[in-house]
């Protein structure tokens, strides 16, 4: 499948109105190596583009990121867009549903791109078909009894019921007679009954809650079926933290249906969460989120939808079913409850986040430790030790600049960085030295702090590297119980590249934490910044 790229070229020494576009089979006879990238904010103000002055080279290592968020001049902002994709799951007719695949597409795309995606990622098995004789065709993998549940429901659930019992009564013996087993169980040591259930010894894969209309009791459906599924489990994941197991959620209200996911997040149980499984229908007059079951019988798409909903429902109750019993099953222990197995030691310990090892920057090996307590509860900071005995904070990120950390830490002015891990879901894992008992935080301390012009010295020579700290406050600058010289600057989550690095959101200010002018979301974070909070610190005194 042959790639091509257009590009928008300026002859230089041409007016920026003379842009022409090109298209070009992926720069053929032109080595890599030879091309120059430039970053440029086109003023069309200006007759003409000078190189270098209205543009900065991209040298061969620099980071995309960092050229994305440079903040352009007002009024000159070029915005690229990428058309979003989608993710088409096929299957070759005639093959097992065990062998659908996915091909991910530009949703502006025509079919016959999507002839050449499923050529592409089938190559070898349709080697000998071309692209353009494969006949696409849009189905949906169900089964009758699927089709016949969806039919049971939308004849019964749109009906008017004087009263819940009944309603809960007829969904009770559709879904038996459809081969899902829910029965109503009374939770343990409580008066809570749930509407259906199903429950192997402490793990419960569905709970069913029916009610007539939402409002017609005093209790919500899902806020019912959620303090069932909490109650129902509470005794069980008090003695085992690790419990994390989820419970799908069947609602049933008036002609609407939710299938919802509920698991435990707190090891003090306070919590669940409670999250959709299945997002259901969207009618164009109904509300986003539910799946309605009254609808016309010539609703051909509204059915289908409907019918692949329940079979998901299938398919996730039986998995999840089969895992409970696996578990159950195969525990073999001699501990008092064989069954508790797996919860033991092979699951580490809920409270604290699942990485515990990270990478020596200095060794490149890898080193494992284990948690101790979490420093800060409104923070993802921890302390924890090595198996060498060593005591190191952990701390949990969104953004974070090990430059100017490791620049600051070889003076001595910083926590030792010991490891720099890029986790999954934008989160960065930095790893650092444990600041002792004789040190406390610049607010701490009562007395005046002498050592000001070091602070002011420390900052110049980073600003002379290149970089900014961008949070310089009380909070966080370690110094000395002694008031002897000696100090650390923390949190460098802010700090970056001059010229580049740029306020998060929301940036906090009021009447017991000054910021100076242009310190607001999104602006640049500047030299002057650092320098006049500084300045804002020790008021009245007079710096080297």
């Amino acid at each position: 499948m042959e790639s091509y790229f257009t590009l928008n070229c300026l002859i230089l020494g041409d007016d920026p109105s003379c842009i022409f576009s090109v298209k070009i089979n992926e720069f053929d006879g032109v080595d890599a190596c030879r091309l120059k990238l430039w970053k440029v904010d086109i003023n069309p103000e200006k007759e003409k583009l000078d190189l270098p002055h209205d543009a900065n080279q991209l040298k061969p290592l620099t980071r995309l990121l960092r050229v994305a968020i440079i903040r352009p001049e007002d009024g000159h902002l070029h915005i690229f867009v990428q058309p979003p994709t989608i993710e088409l799951n096929c299957l070759v007719l005639g093959d097992d549903p065990s062998h659908i695949f996915s091909v991910e597409i530009v949703k502006t795309k025509a079919v016959g791109h999507m002839r050449e995606a499923i050529k592409e990622e089938k190559i070898y098995s349709l080697c000998d078909v071309a692209a353009d004789t494969l006949q696409p065709w849009k189905t949906t993998v169900k089964t009758l009894s699927d089709n016949e549940l969806t039919m049971a429901l939308s004849a019964v659930m749109p009906n008017f019921f004087t009263n819940e019992a009944d309603r809960a009564s007829k969904s009770h013996e559709i879904l038996q007679e459809h081969d899902i087993d829910l029965s109503p169980i009374r939770v343990k040591y409580t008066t809570y009954n749930t509407d259906d259930d199903k429950q192997y010894r402490y793990f419960r894969p569905a709970i069913a809650q029916v009610t007539n209309e939402i409002g017609s009791t005093e209790a919500e459906p899902h806020m019912q079926a959620l303090s069932c599924y909490i109650h129902s489990t509470s005794s069980f994941a008090k003695d085992n933290p690790a419990f994390r197991f989820p419970c799908i959620v069947v609602t049933l209200f008036g002609k609407f249906a939710v299938f919802d996911n509920s698991r435990c997040t707190d090891h003090d149980l306070n919590r669940a969460v409670h999250r959709l499984l299945s997002r259901c229908l969207e009618h164009p007059s109904k509300h986003a989120g539910d799946f309605d079951c009254f609808y016309h019988h010539t609703d051909t798409k509204m059915r289908t939808m409907v019918a692949r909903h329940v079979r998901a429902l299938r398919k996730a109750l039986q998995s999840l079913s089969e895992c409970y019993k696996s578990m159950l099953s195969s525990t073999t222990s001699l501990c008092p409850d064989p069954h508790l197995k797996f919860l033991d030691s092979e699951f580490p310990d809920p409270r604290f986040p699942y990485p515990y090892s990270y990478t020596c920057m200095e060794t490149s090996s890898t080193c494992h430790f284990t948690y101790c307590h979490q420093i800060d509860t409104t923070k993802p900071l921890f302390s924890v030790k090595t198996t060498d005995g060593i005591t190191l904070c952990v701390k949990f990120v969104r953004r974070y600049s090990k430059e100017a950390h490791q620049r600051c830490a070889s003076g001595g002015f910083a926590p030792v960085l010991h490891g720099f891990e890029k986790l999954p879901g934008g989160w960065y894992m930095i790893v650092m030295e444990m600041i002792t008992e004789d040190y406390c935080r610049l607010w701490e301390l009562f007395a005046p702090y002498p050592h000001h012009d070091a602070i002011a010295t420390v900052l110049r020579s980073l600003h002379l590297e290149g970089y900014v700290h961008g949070d310089i406050r009380k909070v966080n600058i370690m110094v000395k119980r002694d008031l002897s010289p000696g100090f650390k600057l923390m949190d460098f989550d802010w700090s970056g590249v001059i010229g580049e690095v740029q306020y998060p959101m929301n940036v906090f200010r009021g009447k017991h934490l000054w910021r100076p002018d242009g310190a607001e979301d999104g602006r640049l974070i500047l030299v002057e910044h650092d320098i006049q909070t500084l300045h804002a610190m020790f008021p009245g005194r007079t710096f080297i």
